[in-house]
């Protein structure tokens, strides 16, 4: 049986590849999105000692973050500014839509309103520190402490998972044993 040129053409030569726009295996630490100018300077002086200083700190708010990480790899923890901004937990919502899962936020505000922290907890914020930002308030947001470059951000990678037998006798502790054996 003889192939036509044209299917011999087809099978041997392999498809390209699509090449993704995103960035690698390895995602950025530390990504900030700040509203203003004074807080942009406050955040990138409490990451300085924090051997982050590097991390991009961008002007624009949760919109602008919002708009970013729609097209871009999340980074690991992701500092958001949402001072002025109506119903935030329904933008931080809007950011978990749009980040990969895993990603620490930590949200930037001018309310010291107890209402507003416990939204923000309730949609999954790590931590909300409001301005003008100190960087004590920021290290121990971030888990750091000064000079401690590299050090991971723990997240929390399990739930409690609890298996009760009927009776004695039906397997539970092997079920157990097993499924512990298999999580860890």
């Amino acid at each position: 049986m003889a192939l036509s040129q044209e299917s011999r053409s087809i099978i041997e030569l392999p498809t390209p590849i699509e090449r993704s726009d995103r960035l690698p295996a390895g995602r950025v630490p530390l990504l900030a999105f700040v509203a203003d100018r004074q807080t942009k300077t406050d955040v990138e002086e409490s990451l300085a000692p924090l051997a982050l200083a590097d991390s991009p700190v961008m002007r624009g708010g949760i919109a602008k973050a919002i708009q970013f990480l729609a097209s871009e790899r999340s980074p690991e923890t992701l500092i958001v500014d949402i001072s002025g901004v109506e119903m935030p937990a329904a933008r931080i919502q809007e950011l978990a839509e749009v980040c990969e899962p895993g990603v620490t936020v930590i949200a930037i505000g001018d309310h010291n309103d107890i209402t507003l922290y416990r939204d923000l907890m309730h949609a999954g914020v790590h931590d909300y520190i409001v301005k003008p930002v100190a960087p004590q308030a920021l290290a121990e947001a971030l888990d750091l402490r000064p000079g401690q470059a590299g050090a991971p951000i723990s997240h929390r990678l399990a739930k409690l998972v609890a298996l009760v037998g009927a009776r004695g006798g039906v397997g539970t502790t092997t079920v157990a044993v097993n499924l512990a054996w298999y999580l860890a």
